[in-house]
């Protein structure tokens, strides 16, 4: 019964909880040092072979607020002087392929910086990207020393922002039944909460333990979040929020991914990050 409810446990918080990013290291630029204590990754097709999936990693001293990797965007920030870093990109045999030096340069190649990989998995990653020289670029010299550990955003964010219809400011229909599926957790009712689940995730709670475990889930969950963005395509929606860190009362990131089943907005995933400074 006990090896029972520690994996239903386990299922909980993995559906639900902060995953918490961390990124320790540095970033030398012109010879001033910023330290880099955000990251976040996402799945990118690969562009000689779009049915293979590579994987973005942006490390900055600053969070980047939702899940955009516009190279474009993220330049501008950069000449701006709000945040200073890299975007590296490492494709699916774990070789780095691309970086973009953030408002400086974009290289490509194997042998624009080194990746020491712990994790590679699909929807996790965790190692350390690195310089063994410092590069130069029209006299902009830099160099880094990064480690990093985070989840893994799919592919299927940045499509929907790419060709879905953009949600009003309240979040519309998709937030509005989130926040609903939020409040049915705080009523610890497993039955409750089915009704905002898909069905795959919503099968799960028929575990006779579950309105004890829902508690320990609870806990978990992030405080006063707010809408930031979201784009919805047919039955789907992509929601980027933010809310407050039930651990360390810092900011932490969602996205949420909604189903539209017979009529009706339900969770079909979620997944927070948390820069742990």
């Amino acid at each position: 019964m006990l090896k029972k409810q520690l994996l239903f446990l386990i299922f909980l918080l993995t559906a639900s909880m902060i995953q918490a990013s961390t990124a320790k290291g540095t970033f030398v630029l012109d010879g001033k040092t910023y330290n880099i204590t955000s990251v976040q990754a996402r799945t990118d097709a690969n562009p000689f072979d779009k049915s293979k999936k590579d994987v973005l990693i942006l490390l900055t001293d600053q969070p980047v607020v939702g899940d955009s990797f516009e190279v474009d965007e993220l330049d501008s920030l950069a000449e701006s002087g709000k945040i200073h870093g890299i975007l590296a990109r490492i494709d699916d045999q774990k070789q780095p392929i691309a970086l973009n030096v953030l408002g400086v340069v974009q290289r490509s190649g194997n042998a624009v910086y080194e990746f020491e990989a712990e994790m590679f998995d699909p929807d996790h990653v965790s190692g350390r990207i690195y310089l063994n020289d410092p590069d130069e670029s029209f006299g902009r010299k830099y160099t880094f020393d990064i480690e990093f550990d985070s989840p893994v955003q799919e592919i299927l964010n940045a499509t929907l922002a790419e060709t879905g219809t953009p949600l009003p400011v309240d979040g519309g229909e998709p937030f509005k039944a989130y926040r609903e599926y939020d409040r049915a957790i705080q009523s610890g009712n497993p039955q409750m909460l089915k009704k905002f689940l898909a069905p795959e995730q919503a099968e799960r709670l028929d575990d006779p333990d579950a309105g004890k475990m829902l508690g320990l889930m609870k806990m978990m969950r992030a405080q006063e979040v707010k809408f930031v963005k979201g784009f919805q395509q047919g039955d789907r929606a992509i929601l980027t929020v933010e809310g407050k860190d039930p651990l360390s009362s810092g900011k932490t990131n969602g996205t949420i991914k909604m189903l539209k089943a017979e009529g009706q907005w339900l969770l079909e995933k979620e997944s927070w990050t948390s820069s742990l400074n």
